[in-house]
Order: C-alpha cells, then structure tokens, then sequence
C-alpha cells in the first residue's frame, strides 16, 4: 500500500496500516466517552439479567452495521465519483439546512 504525504510517497506495510487503524479508532476520545457514556448508560438501564444479552447485541449490531457500510461503500466505488460525492454532500448540507429551519420555525 502507499499513501502520499506532503507530495511524498509512503509504502505503507499492512502492519503499519492495522496500527494506524487500531489508533484511529481505539485511541479516539470521542468513541471512548461514546461508548462509555451512551452504552453504559443504555446497559445501566437493563434489569440485571439482561445486561450481558444487551451488551452482545449491541456489539453484534454494530459489527453488522459497519460490515454492510463498509461492503456497500466497496461495492459502489466505481459509481461514487468526486462529482457524485460532491451532489451527495450538497444534499445532505441542503438536509441539515432545512432541519435547522424547521427546528427554528416550531
């Protein structure tokens, strides 16, 4: 794998790869205080048998919900051109926009 930085090309080996993903995603404070306050709080909320049961099926639910992301992001590569990503962002922008509008109005 390579990756340019500043114009400079980096062979990225899949070691360093994992590395940067793991650091990305297991060191990020957002996802930690996530996961620590909205879970645990959901999890607190469970009567006490159920807690463990709750637990695995928010885990497998977000396994699933990411595999299907990241699968369906794969294989709609080719379609999702810069043009095309860019109309999606502007939509989405145009959304938020009126979400906010709306929220204003009541």
């Amino acid at each position: 794998m390579s990756a340019y930085l500043s114009g400079l090309l980096l062979d990225l080996t899949i070691g360093v790869t994992m590395a940067q993903a793991v650091g990305v995603s297991v060191l990020n404070p957002h996802a930690i205080l996530d996961t620590v306050g909205i879970l645990g709080a959901a999890i607190a909320a469970q009567a006490a048998n159920e807690r463990v049961a709750f637990l695995v099926g928010a885990v497998c639910a977000s396994w699933v919900w990411y595999g299907l992301l990241s699968t369906c992001a794969s294989a709609l590569r080719a379609w999702l051109t810069p043009l095309v990503r860019l109309w999606i962002q502007r939509g989405s922008g145009l959304l938020i926009f009126a979400g906010v509008l709306v929220l204003q109005l009541v």
